[in-house]
């Protein structure tokens, strides 16, 4: 399984991250490192995913490193490098901040992992059903799968369906996006 099939996987077995720290000085909240860990590492164990994340130097300049690979397929991996911003870089507590803001921040995005804040409000307002994947939707699939049956069929069993009509929106968009990257990667 690509590196792409296992973070699709992924969104489907890790819950969505719960703001639970306030930041002083800007009264803002965020979700720690920690929990972030606690949430993917469990999840990359099951699926053979790894990670790490390092200090490198771009155009001489203090910079985050990124990286989310397959275990099995060491060559399939996917990256990002941040350069760090912080008003003294020299000063320990500032550079190990700017180097946890970006930590958290590269493993949010290069996940797209769902983040809520937890002060109530999410209560307020209605949870809505999973929409059903659109005839659109449906469509896009049956088009991208339609070369080969037994490709189509691999699809159907990894996502757990025996038709596209029953995934989500959410599940169909992700799938189409990673279809499109797989067969982009093979031309």
């Amino acid at each position: 399984m690509s590196i792409y099939k296992k973070l699709h996987s992924f969104h489907s077995k890790v819950a969505t991250l719960k703001k639970d720290k306030t930041n002083p000085h800007f009264k803002n909240s965020y979700v720690d490192i920690n929990n972030i860990l606690d949430e993917i590492k469990p999840v990359f164990d099951e699926l053979g995913i790894g990670f790490f994340q390092s200090m490198v130097l771009i155009n001489s300049q203090q910079a985050l490193k990124t990286v989310i690979f397959d275990i099995e397929d060491e060559s399939s991996a996917v990256e990002s490098e941040s350069v760090l911003v912080a008003k003294d870089l020299n000063d320990p507590q500032k550079l190990g901040s700017s180097v946890t803001y970006f930590r958290r921040y590269h493993l949010v995005s290069l996940l797209g992992l769902s983040v809520t804040d937890d002060d109530g409000k999410a209560g307020s307002n209605p949870v809505k059903e999973n929409k059903k994947a659109s005839e659109e939707q449906v469509l896009e699939l049956e088009k991208l799968t339609a070369h080969k049956e037994s490709f189509r069929l691999e699809w159907l069993q990894f996502l757990n369906v025996e038709k596209f009509e029953e995934l989500t929106a959410k599940q169909a968009q992700s799938t189409i996006i990673t279809l499109k990257k797989q067969i982009e990667g093979t031309k």
